[in-house]
């Protein structure tokens, strides 16, 4: 399995995450879920993503009369 990642902050949470499906552990989300201003910022992160992808292509995935 492979997955594009945008920088080497996110190939080593992918990293994480994975170890952690495998395992059955959960520690990385306990840990991240005390930091409500880390999860926000992924958020945001993850937001911004979204709405770069709507700028730039707009109409698409439209459906019916809006």
């Amino acid at each position: 399995m492979t997955f594009d990642v945008a920088s080497d902050d996110e190939a080593q949470e992918l990293s994480a995450a994975w170890q952690e499906i495998i395992s059955g552990k959960s520690t990385r989300l306990s840990t991240a879920a005390g930091d409500v201003h880390e999860i926000m910022e992924r958020a945001r992160t993850g937001l911004l993503r979204i709405v770069k992808a709507i700028e730039e292509n707009p109409g698409r995935g439209k459906r019916g009369v809006w």
